[in-house]
């Protein structure tokens, strides 16, 4: 969902063993959220600090991650590193970064399959659409799609495992070989588009 990760590289060239504490926040909106952790480098050593924005976005509520249900938001992640020598020495080494977050959706399957000619210029079809997206597991959605083919909102629910599914019968004009659409999907407030070819 997020595009790598922060790491921060520390080499210990003392003689004593160095306990690190590392602090890590990621701000999406309004919304913040902190996590920490302890690593000891031993004499002579090398160790790479990796920090996942997913360690920390799942203390964060769902409601402010919607604006990604569909389409990527940046977010601030820092990380303060605090290095204690022995009780000799202290040291802090921070660094900042945009990240991106999303989209939630990590799943879209639409196939359309034609059911039989209206008249000489519409046909009907029945519509499949698969979607996944985890974060938003218990939640309702709805979509619809644009362009080459369109159709009314039509809402799914997400079950517990963020899976969700739905089929829709509709009529539509004898497209050509390829058909481009779009499908919007919204989660509350927020909507984003993803465009898609149907055909082939």
């Amino acid at each position: 969902m997020e595009k790598g990760a922060t790491r921060i590289e520390l080499t210990n060239t003392g003689v004593l063993l160095l306990k690190l504490d590392i602090t890590a926040r990621i701000r999406v909106g309004k919304h913040s959220a902190i996590i920490r952790k302890a690593v000891e480098i031993p004499p002579g050593e090398t160790v790479t600090i990796e920090v996942d924005p997913s360690e920390i976005l799942s203390q964060i509520p769902v409601e402010a991650l919607l604006p990604a249900a569909v389409k990527s938001v940046s977010a601030k992640l820092d990380v303060l590193v605090k290095a204690d020598l022995g009780g000799l020495l202290s040291i802090e080494v921070s660094k900042g970064e945009e990240v991106s977050v999303g989209p939630l959706l990590e799943q879209l399957e639409v196939s359309l399959e034609p059911v039989g000619l209206v008249n000489a210029t519409h046909f009907k079809y029945a519509l499949h659409v698969k979607l996944r997206a985890p974060l938003l597991a218990g939640r309702e959605a709805k979509l619809r799609l644009k362009g080459g083919l369109e159709t009314p909102w039509l809402r799914v629910s997400f079950n517990e495992a963020g899976s969700a599914s739905l089929d829709y019968v509709g009529v539509t004009r004898i497209p050509g070989s390829t058909v481009p659409v779009t499908v919007e999907m919204c989660v509350a407030s927020a909507c984003g588009e993803v465009p898609l070819t149907l055909g082939g």
